[in-house]
Parts: C-alpha cells; structure tokens; sequence
C-alpha cells in the first residue's frame, strides 16, 4: 500500500487536493468564469468533432463560442437521454481521447453506454477522494463496498483480466467487496463479522443495502471503531433511513449522487448540504409543471462524448442553490426508484440482482422490464420487447429468473409497454411486501 501512493496516478491525485480545496471556495464568479471557459473548450471540440453537435450548430445556426452561461442555456436544446441510447457512437468524438466505454442499466432498465476519457475519469476520481477527504477518509484508507458485483462481471478472457486487475487494485486500495445482491440474515451476519475483522473507515453502499445492514447491526450491538464515515448512493433515502443507520454505526451517513454517464456529481458536506462539483460538471434544475425540477448536466471535462445539456431523468425537489461564495447546493434527489424483492425465507433481493439476467441472457429482446410481487410472494415480470418481431422463450426466462429468485415461481408476461415514472424512470420491482423505515 505505502509503494502504491507513490505510484504517478496517486502522486497527482494528493498534489490535487490543495487546489480542489481552494476552487470550493471560489466567489459565484470565479466559478461561473471557470465554467464558462471549461464548457467552451467542450463546445469548441464539440461542433468540430462531434457528429450531433457538429449537425446541430449548423441546423440552429448556434455561435462557435458562448458569452456566458445564460447564452448557452438560451441556445442549445435539451439532450434526451432516448437520443444517446439509441445511438451511442452519435455523440463519441472523431478524435477521442483514451478511454473506455462505461454501461448503465439500472434506473431504466434500458441499457446505455458512455465514454469517459481516461483523463475525465481520473479528474473525477481525485474529486471523489477529495470528497471521502473531507469526512477524514484517505485513499488508502480501508473501505467496504456493499455493491451488487453481478454487475461488473464479465466472460471469458476479458472477465479474467478484469478480476484479476480488480483483485490487484484492492489489495493496494485496502477494498473489500460485498456482493448485494441477497441479502438475509445470515448474509447480513456475515458481513457485519467481515467488516469488523477488516476494520474499515468508510462503507460505499446502495441506500436500501446499508440500511438492512443497520437494522442487522442494531440488533447484535454492533461495533467498529474504525467507522468514520456511511456513504450511500444510487437510491432515494428516507431521513429514518439516514437515521438508523448512523444509529447502528455511530458515525455520520452521507448522501452522495452521481450516475454513470459522469461519475461522481454531488456529495454530501460536513454542513450537511448537498453540494455539486460545479469544476467538472455544470448542472442546471430546469422547472416541470409538476413543481419538481429535472436535473440537467453538462460535461466539462470530457470532449471526447460530449454530453450537453444532458436530461437525465432524475429529479429534485428544489431549484438550485447559488451562494455568493462556494458550490451550488442540491435539493433531494429522486426518480431512481423500485423495491427489494423478497423471499418466503425471509431474504432480500436487490433489484439489480436481476439487471444482468436480462443484459447477459436476453438484452437483444429485452427494452424494458418490470417484476411485480404479490403478498404470496409470487412474481410476475412484464417485459417490454426491443423488437416485436423477436420474441424470447418465455419459459427460459421464467426458469432463470426463478433460480436467480431463490426458487420463487415465476411468470413472464409481454407487454406492449411499461408505464414510466414522471422522471422518466420506472420501478423495476413493485412488491407488495414493503420494507420498514
């Protein structure tokens, strides 16, 4: 661990901490100045190099350069998340950077890929640790993920490769994994026993995984003095839920929002106010009829899939937060929604525990699905198909998710379409079993 803080990548990401630092507490000026310059330089590469945007600036007759950010709000339209799933390579630069493509599929079930050069991935990842930094955790500070690992699996040679680097980059990062994806009572115990065995400083956690985990923890009278922080992600929290789990492990849980297309985005502060990272992303709430705000975000640091104006589909509750001095403040977050699943037993199935089921086995069919659960237990799954002409055994599927499912009898039913939440979201379990807060 102590030769891996020497290595170049890390070198560069503690010199950075002393100017990420110092751009929190920028004047509302200098951080729409900053902005502006970064977005241009986005733009710039953009019309040149990038096929939508090169079209789009010629359809609109928009500048080469904007005045301000109010002239770029005012101009170019919104980005519909539809457009880039549809057609990825749309939107990747003529003249990318290195990198690699990134996968999303959870919060739609309609998978997405985006690029991410190697060099906005990095410029992210260092503000992600100065983030952990700010809540005493360091980066090689030991770290717990409770994570569905299903996910990030992968066949074959690449698979090896990909586990192998993963189980090289833990042991320098001091990272253990824990799989999310069933969670019961043994389960629980046996993460709790590894997790005080390990002694972590922080947790990285979906919301609802690390409140099972609480509820587990309160229960036996469980203790890490190692705690320092419970960061959770990627799902709505209740302030209950909040609540139980700083409870259960004495220490704060903060709430951190990001997404795949651009990484980390905002974080939770020692002030309790979440905070956007306005160096490397510029999010805009823009007012719906509802009187929710949908969350708007624009890249600034990676030309090579220029993102702009982009709709993600995820809401807040209030407009952004400007001060006079620091970043701008986030309401809360919604739209990534959808239940545990449960079994007779008792046990807890994460709705992402079935997300790869769908993208390994039967993603050319599959646009959308959705598992409804009744008081029995019983599951029915709707499927949206990609293609009407091409329709999977629906048998098969039921057999596999059932295995996956612990044995719960499972049935599949085709739809014509799965009704969407406002944000443009669904629900990819509806029990009728509902968890506690």
């Amino acid at each position: 661990m102590q030769l891996a803080r020497y290595l170049p990548r890390f070198r560069k990401a503690y010199q950075s901490f002393a100017e990420l630092e110092a751009r929190e507490n920028w004047t509302r000026a200098q951080i729409e100045t900053f902005q502006l310059e970064r977005l241009n330089r986005v733009w710039s590469h953009a019309i040149a190099h990038v096929p939508h945007f090169s079209r789009l600036q010629a359809e609109l007759s928009l500048p080469s350069e904007f005045q301000s950010l109010a002239q770029y709000r005012a101009a170019v339209p919104l980005l519909d998340k539809d457009l880039v799933r549809a057609n990825p390579l749309n939107f990747l630069s003529d003249r990318p950077q290195a990198g690699r493509w990134h996968r999303t599929s959870g919060s739609t079930s309609s998978p997405l890929r985006a690029f991410r050069s190697h060099r906005a991935h990095q410029e992210m990842l260092r503000t992600n640790y100065r983030y952990y930094r700010m809540w005493g955790h360091d980066i090689f500070d030991r770290i717990a993920y409770l994570w569905n690992l299903r996910l990030q699996k992968k066949k074959g040679l690449g698979g090896f490769i990909k586990t192998s680097r993963e189980f090289v980059e833990d042991k320098l990062r001091n990272r253990i994994r824990l799989a999310t994806d069933i969670l019961g009572k043994q389960c629980l115990d046996r993460y709790l026993c590894r997790i005080a065995k390990f002694k972590p400083s922080a947790i990285y956690a979906y919301s609802r995984s690390a409140f099972l985990l609480a509820l587990e923890a309160n229960k036996q009278g469980f203790v890490c003095p190692s705690l320092k922080v419970i960061n959770i992600t990627s799902e709505p929290a209740t302030e209950s839920m909040v609540r139980t789990i700083e409870q259960a492990f004495k220490v704060p849980c903060i709430v951190q929002y990001g997404c795949v297309e651009f990484g980390y985005v905002a974080g939770e502060w020692p002030d309790r106010t979440l905070r956007v990272r306005e160096d490397v992303t510029y999010l805009e709430t823009v007012p719906r009829d509802d009187g929710l705000f949908d969350i708007v975000l624009t890249t600034l640091n990676n030309p090579s899939f220029p993102l702009l104006r982009y709709n993600i589909g995820d809401l807040t509750d209030k407009p952004l937060g400007l001060p006079e001095r620091g970043f701008a403040i986030m309401g809360s977050v919604s739209g990534r929604c959808g239940d545990l699943l449960y079994t007779s037993t008792g046990e807890c199935l994460h709705p992402t525990a079935l997300d790869d089921v769908f993208e390994e086995a039967f993603q050319p069919y599959v646009r959308r699905f959705q598992i409804r659960q009744r008081l029995d237990y019983s599951p029915t799954v709707f499927v949206e198909l990609s293609d009407s002409q091409r329709v999977p055994d629906t048998q098969n599927m039921a057999r596999i998710l059932s295995a996956r499912a612990r044995g719960l009898p499972v049935e599949v039913q085709i739809v014509q379409a799965i009704q969407q939440t406002a944000a443009g979201k669904h629900r990819n379990v509806i029990s009728e079993i509902q968890m506690q807060d």
